[in-house]
């Protein structure tokens, strides 16, 4: 079981600390003040512009940061060229020029910048036209912008223009319909009742069917209560639920069909209802393509392994020949797959697809829960099967600074000047045109050493996430094994000292692999929803743990980001008596989902069964990846729990 309180780990952690210090050859490359001033200005630029604004002292601004020796100077010709083209009062007059210039460029920068001056000028158009109440001189830029605000740019202000200009209305609107039709353009209800709807236009209508959405809508809400109605009855459920499809393809396709039946099977499935979730998913083997289908064979295989029926599970299996199609399947169901032959005492052939899902996934949750059970196999056999050796020296070493040109060094100090604004994009495209040079583009092992030392540098700027994502990248390219060092880059201990600082009752590693889920270390994270820094606390949350209101930006500080939200963590873990699951789906989707799930859903005291049927296909991803995190921070600290198991895994005790 695992414990919340480990007096030993801080010893341990102290010990390995140095080893989990990443050296990077680029930890001295850093940028100039005025490439971050470029850096910042330019974004900022671009959303001004995004607002219909052009901010020309914040041109004059981003100039004055080019110099001869800027990062940025690639981009000089294009920022004096805009401040040539709004130099005068009047910022309509470049308009035309700069619509009709083609973007020829595959750099993110120049592409958006330039994208961003387009739409302003497009808007800027309709803004001239609506002044002159008349299309006159603007004609061809009217029709070549026509397109977008088809497609909704500056739409507002594009049905202004169609509700309220008499002058010229006759080819207006001759003019949309003729694009819509030429341009297969979807209609908008707003748009047609500006038109006037000629035979060409009504023919267009009709073949492309204003309302064919609603009509699928419609068909498909019709096509599944036929489905639930069928299922519930002793009748024939197969023949009348395909007859009603094959009567109504038109407005049913195929996908949506496949989805629903997906997702209306596993609605019975996750409720132990399988007969009926057995009936939908033997009609949906002959509907569904591509995922969906391959979702539709495992659960039908599920039944078998929750009812523990796995000499039936393993006929099916070889009848649906899932063995031969073993590759095609996700490491969830090769697991799947194994363990139900595993159960039907196949030892030595669930013995090579465990080692191979830990081969082929290694960093997988599926990956994990096959070590466990490969070891009830082979007794004796070391976690480090997982790992890839790697000469961690020479991937340190076989790329020296001196091998860095002018070149080089200037787009890493671009990538790292857009990860300091924010600015994700840029700093992708520069990391493709760094990983796409001609010094590494013949030499993969150069190619290894450079992802090595990126990630490297990364972590050490506590850019996190796009470390992880880098060498994820790098491990699916055959760039980085999955050894040790790389390990370590996915895995940093950051913030361990404050978690430490904040409660020392509570396992840091179990807050850790938290953190690296919901922020990826990034106090500054803000989800969607709301939720904020380290440990993702929605601002009602953390008022009511608070027991006073906290400033949501507070909620960005690290020190009370963590007491706030371990507090929270550490309430759960006392709700749910340490039950790793519950605390876990409650901390994402709220203690009112699982009281509702305890009793629909959770009705097997398996833990794997147990996160299987988490309804959420968010929470249960979740799960297994905070389970995946303890592992792997175990591993790195020699934490003998690594060994417990399953069982024992999914439960906290507390000392």
């Amino acid at each position: 079981m695992i414990r919340l309180f480990i007096p030993l780990f801080f010893i341990t952690f102290n010990s390995y600390a140095q080893e989990w210090d990443y050296h990077s050859i680029f930890k001295d490359i850093n940028y100039h003040k005025d490439d971050l001033s470029f850096a910042r200005s330019a974004d900022s630029f671009i959303k001004m512009v995004a607002k219909k604004k052009i901010d020309k002292k914040k041109l004059k601004k981003i100039s004055k940061s080019v110099g001869p020796d800027s990062s940025f100077k690639k981009y000089d010709t294009l920022v004096k060229q805009t401040i040539t083209y709004f130099k005068k009062k009047n910022s309509f007059n470049s308009c035309p020029k700069i619509i009709s210039q083609e973007i020829e460029t595959q750099d993110a920068l120049k592409k958006g910048w330039q994208k961003s001056l387009k739409r302003f000028c497009r808007y800027k158009l309709l803004e001239r036209i609506l002044k002159k109440k008349s299309l006159k001189g603007h004609k061809k830029l009217f029709i070549s912008s026509l397109p977008y605000y088809l497609k909704g740019e500056s739409f507002k202000k594009f049905r202004q223009l169609l509700k309220t200009l008499s002058r010229n209305r006759d080819e207006i609107i001759s003019l949309v319909s003729s694009t819509i039709i030429s341009e297969g353009l979807p209609l908008k209800a707003s748009i047609i009742t500006q038109l006037d709807i000629d035979k060409e236009l009504t023919t267009y209508i009709q073949q492309k069917g204003l309302n064919k959405k609603i009509k699928q809508k419609y068909f498909l809400n019709e096509f599944k209560f036929l489905v639930d109605s069928m299922v519930q009855g002793p009748g024939e459920f197969r023949a009348p639920v395909l007859n009603f499809y094959q009567n109504n393809q038109q407005y049913l396709p195929r996908s949506k069909v496949s989805k629903s039946l997906v997702h209306m099977g596993l609605g019975h499935l996750r409720r132990s209802d399988f007969k009926k979730s057995n009936k939908i998913f033997t009609l949906a083997q002959e509907l569904t393509t591509g995922q969906d289908e391959k979702e539709t064979v495992f659960s039908l295989l599920w039944p078998f392994i929750v009812k523990k029926d796995y000499e039936d599970g393993a006929s099916f299996i070889r009848k649906n020949r899932m063995l031969e199609n073993f590759n095609n399947f996700s490491p969830r169901t090769q697991f799947w797959i194994t363990y139900c032959l595993h159960k039907n005492k196949e030892v030595i052939l669930s013995k090579g697809l465990y080692k191979k899902i830990i081969r082929d996934f290694p960093i997988n949750y599926y990956a994990i829960l096959s070590l466990k059970y490969l070891k009830k196999i082979v007794a004796d056999i070391d976690d480090k099967i997982l790992f890839k050796p790697i000469a961690i020296d020479s991937l340190k070493s076989k790329l020296k600074p001196h091998m860095l040109d002018g070149d080089l060094t200037k787009i890493l100090k671009r990538m790292m000047a857009w990860l300091e604004v924010g600015q994700v994009k840029y700093y992708q495209n520069e990391l493709n045109n760094l990983l796409t040079h001609q010094a590494f583009a013949s030499n993969d092992f150069f190619k290894s050493s450079l992802v090595f030392n990126l990630i490297g540098l990364l972590n050490h700027k506590q850019e996190h996430l796009q470390a992880f994502k880098l060498a994820f990248w790098s491990m699916e390219n055959n760039f980085l094994k999955f050894g040790a060092p790389t390990l370590k880059a996915l895995f940093p201990f950051a913030y361990i000292k404050n978690i430490k600082q904040v409660n020392t009752k509570i396992d840091p590693i179990i807050v850790l692999s938290l953190i690296r889920q919901e922020s990826a270390f990034n106090p500054w994270a803000k989800s969607s929803a709301g939720a904020r820094g380290l440990m993702q606390l929605m601002p009602g949350t953390a008022n009511h743990v608070a027991k006073k209101k906290i400033k949501k930006i507070k909620l960005h500080t690290p020190k009370i980001n963590l007491e706030l939200g371990i507090s929270y963590l550490k309430k759960l873990l006392d709700k749910y008596d340490g039950n790793l699951i519950y605390t876990l789906a409650a901390y994402n989707a709220g203690e009112g989902r699982v009281r509702a799930w305890k009793g629909k859903y959770f009705t097997s005291d398996d833990p794997l069964i147990m996160v299987e049927s988490i309804p959420f296909k968010e929470t249960r991803k979740y799960v297994k990846l905070i389970y995946r995190n303890i592992f792997f921070y175990r591993y790195l600290t020699n934490d003998s729990e690594i060994s417990m198991s399953i069982r024992d895994s999914f439960k906290i005790s507390f000392n």
